[in-house]
């Protein structure tokens, strides 16, 4: 059974039963009914608000999970351009320390980081050991999944050029390990999720206010994950009515709203009066979003030698220029090893959307994992790691999710990112290969003046580790 198929079988089980739709309209009459606890700002944590936001259908959550998420994920932030109504779900973390390596001889040590606040046992995912490691569940997402492509437009590769430190590097430069960490997810990271709002609340001091997660949905290939995200409010402690639930309560009583999922959290100004037309539409607009949220959040992120990584274009169907791909990273200093600067770009990050108004409407930051580190894992070779996507791409030859010919020749960048997917226990390293395409933009449905000038490209994610430390997702969970 191809990996499209199982997901297709996951899909078909995905029901609500009848027990979890009788608890949840029995909690969502208790929530009218049922007052919260008055917080005063600076003082303590606000008690959880007992109410239920209305949820998307079962089917449709699980969808997203599945595809959305991942298809989304681009250098390892969701994609901003997405954000113009309600923002993605994305947030945030700090880490704890990896584990040595037991490899002999290995020229480079995973970064040491500091410790973090979720333990767990990563208890439900046990699939032996290997070399003294626990082995993990690997699920190939990336643009190839699901039997579709995003397709890149670029008149050279080098425009897409990102400012990752692994990027394009040989062999010999590359970390020889790097360490993977439990999700950030369900029972192994609710307490991390629900840390990262309540440092929002500290930086900004503000009363918050949680919104209760509903359960996992009957038949959730992985309710060990469940819920994978977390969300609340900031609220005005004169205006907001304990008795209320959230939706009912007064104008301008709640000023941001807030939401954590993997390492990534969101922060949307409610005051601010709608996105512009401009937002994506120049490097300057983008550079100013950006520096107007590092100068409000820089201190949560983490953030003391920032740099800004400079966004290549995309483009509408209609050949409209959109600069997505912009944020803060921490640079860090000469000194750094090349797992350390990867650590700092993928999870210390800050990203802003401004509004019609000029002022700060989104905030996106990426922060450090704060669950325990699985262990030290040893890193697949380059060369290894083309011959498991040149597998790949002849799989979806074979099986007719492409209609024209792809293979690890066609290469022309990659690079190491660390990959979150919610229905995963791990977040864990990844190759992440762009390969030119014999695709015209025609073809590709980009048919506008001047389009004849670019080339398609396409990503791919492979797992960075060996295959004795991997499972596949679909193998596992269905």
């Amino acid at each position: 059974m191809s990996n499209l198929e199982h997901y297709r079988s996951a899909m078909a089980k995905v029901t609500p039963g009848e027990g979890w739709k009788a608890a949840t309209l029995a909690k969502m009459a208790e929530a009218q009914k049922e007052p919260g606890e008055a917080g005063q700002p600076g003082t303590r944590k606000p008690p959880v608000l007992r109410w239920r936001k209305a949820a998307l259908p079962l089917a449709a959550a699980a969808a997203f999970a599945l595809v959305a998420v991942p298809a989304a994920l681009r250098s390892g932030l969701l994609n901003p351009g997405a954000a113009a109504g309600e923002p993605q779900l994305a947030a945030a973390n700090d880490c704890a320390p990896a584990a040595g390596s037991p490899e002999a001889g290995a020229p480079e040590a995973a970064p040491r980081v500091s410790g973090g606040t979720a333990k767990t046992d990563g208890s439900g995912f046990d699939l032996g050991r290997v070399d003294g490691r626990p082995v993990l569940v690997w699920g190939e997402t990336g643009s190839g999944g699901m039997g579709s492509e995003v397709v890149y437009l670029a008149k050279t590769a080098g425009e897409l050029k990102t400012a990752n430190p692994t990027y394009n590097l040989p062999q010999e430069s590359l970390p020889a390990e790097l360490p993977v960490w439990y999700a950030q997810s369900g029972q192994q990271g609710s307490q991390a999720l629900e840390a990262l709002l309540q440092k929002a609340a500290d930086a900004l001091g503000l009363p918050l206010w949680l919104e209760d997660a509903d359960e996992a949905p009957q038949g959730y290939p992985t309710p060990q994950l469940w819920p994978y995200s977390c969300t609340g409010r900031l609220v005005n402690a004169d205006l907001w009515q304990d008795q209320l639930p959230a939706q009912e309560q007064p104008a301008g009583s709640a000023l941001w709203r807030l939401s954590a999922s993997g390492t990534q959290l969101t922060l949307q100004n409610l005051s601010s009066a709608g996105s512009g037309e401009t937002q994506y539409a120049s490097l300057s607009a983008v550079r100013q979003a950006d520096d107007a949220a590092l100068a409000q959040f820089a201190g949560l992120a983490g953030l003391q030698t920032p740099a800004w990584q400079t966004p290549g274009a995309s483009y509408s169907y209609a050949g409209e220029a959109i600069y997505e791909d912009h944020f803060y990273y921490e640079a860090g200093g000469e000194a750094d090893t090349i797992s350390q600067k990867l650590f700092n770009y993928s999870f210390k990050r800050v990203y802003g959307l401004l509004g019609a108004g000029g002022e700060l409407r989104l905030a996106r930051l990426a922060l450090p994992p704060e669950t325990q580190v699985v262990a030290t894992y040893p890193l697949r070779t380059l060369e290894d790691a083309q011959a498991a996507l040149q597998a790949r791409l002849d799989a979806e030859l074979q099986n007719g999710w492409r209609d024209y010919a792809l293979s690890s020749g066609d290469l022309v960048a990659w690079e190491l990112e660390y990959d979150q997917d919610p229905m995963n226990p791990y977040i864990q390293p990844v190759y992440v290969f762009t390969l030119k395409t014999p695709l015209t933009p025609a073809q590709a449905y980009y048919d506008f003046a001047g389009s004849e000038q670019y080339a398609c490209y396409v990503k791919y994610k492979v797992s960075a580790l060996p295959e004795r430390y991997c499972v596949e997702w679909a193998d596992h969970f269905n």
